[in-house]
This record gives C-alpha cells, structure tokens and sequence, in this order.
C-alpha cells in the first residue's frame, strides 16, 4: 500500500514539474508554444497521459476466466501496480470479444501501458485483441512464455486461459509479463515489420 502511495506522489509531482517548466516565460519551450499553441498543447497532453498510464494495467474476462481475473488482481495489489477491472464481473456466459475490444482499445489509445485478458483457452481473447491496432497481444502459458513475449515480440497485452493454465502458473506469468523488458536490437527489426504488415491492411480498408 506505501509503495502504491509513493508511486501515486511520484506521478503527481512529475506532472506539476512538467506543467511547471511550459508555465514559465523563461523555458525554451515557450518559442514553441507561441508558434504552435495547438500542436504544442496536444504534445503535451499525450505527454500527460503517457505518464499517467506508465505500468498501468487493464484486465478484462469472459465468465471462464472470471476466477482467474480475480486471482491476477491480488497479484497485481501485492506487485503495488494500478490496474482497472473492465469486467466480467459475475460467471453469468458473456461474449469474450466485447471484453478483449475493452482492454485491446485501452492500451492502444494509451490509457495504460499493459493489458491482460483471461478465458478458457485465451485463444478468442488474443485473436479479438490483435484485431485492434497498435496491439500485440500474445497467448502465454507460462512463465517463459510470457518472458519471451515481452523480450522479442514487444507484446503489450497477454491472453491466458484458466482451463488450462493452473493458478499457480498464471500469477508467474503476470509476474513475468509485468517486469520483462522488450530487448529491442534484432527484435526491433521484426516488429517493425509487423507494424509495416498492420498499416497495409488499414491502408486497404481505405481505399
């Protein structure tokens, strides 16, 4: 709980800092900001909302991975992180993709940094959350898995199932996924290549 107050207070001070330095006559960003008042103040709202959504998490589930969902939040509260439960909130039958466009659309328009979906098998989860752009949603079953994920494919939201995943297993996963840094080096290469792939087929939906 203190270590989640003394993030909360780090954010806090980040941003009056930031709101500080383009408040003040004397900052270089000031040509800037008379120049391009429009463009600067949107910069700086991204800037804003980046911040706020550093190691962020959203966690959505159909009814089958509802108990599953709900063991990954304590895992997250003893981690300290911020996380938002966009559902299920019963083991009433839902649809999983309404859940997966929820936290897929979330962490592409960057209200947080991370996403985790959980049903069955994850399957459904992941195919409906890379339908989403600017999300690379991967299908981890354990705790390598979800390592790799992050280290060679970048992946910003992971799909598990809890048919087929014990619990056990689940919280070494989020553990993984959560602290793993992306390796970047060759790797960058090959995502790159992907978001390439991603814009084509946005570019023929246009047309």
């Amino acid at each position: 709980m203190q270590e989640r107050k003394n993030k909360k207070k780090i954010l806090a001070d980040s941003k009056t800092l930031l709101c500080s330095i383009f408040d003040n006559p004397q900052s270089p960003a000031l040509a800037c900001r008379l120049k391009a008042p429009i463009i600067f103040t949107a910069c700086i709202k991204r800037l804003l909302r980046k911040i706020s959504a550093m190691k962020k998490v959203l966690i959505a589930s159909d009814h089958a991975g509802f108990n599953g969902k709900e063991a990954i939040k304590k895992t997250l509260e003893e981690m300290g992180l911020e996380y938002l439960d966009l559902g299920t909130n019963s083991m009433e039958s839902v649809d999983y993709p309404d859940y997966a466009e929820r936290v897929a659309k979330g962490v592409a328009s960057g209200e947080a940094e991370r996403g985790i979906l959980v049903c069955g098998s994850g399957i459904g989860m992941e195919i409906t959350a890379n339908k989403v752009a600017g999300v690379r949603a991967a299908l981890v079953w354990n705790e390598e898995t979800a390592r790799l994920a992050r280290q060679h494919n970048d992946a910003n939201v992971v799909a598990i199932g809890e048919r087929t995943t014990p619990l056990g297993t689940i919280d070494q996963i989020i553990r993984a996924f959560l602290t793993t840094d992306f390796e970047g080096g060759r790797h960058e290469r090959r995502i790159e290549k992907i978001s390439r792939l991603e814009e084509e087929s946005r570019n023929r939906e246009h047309k």
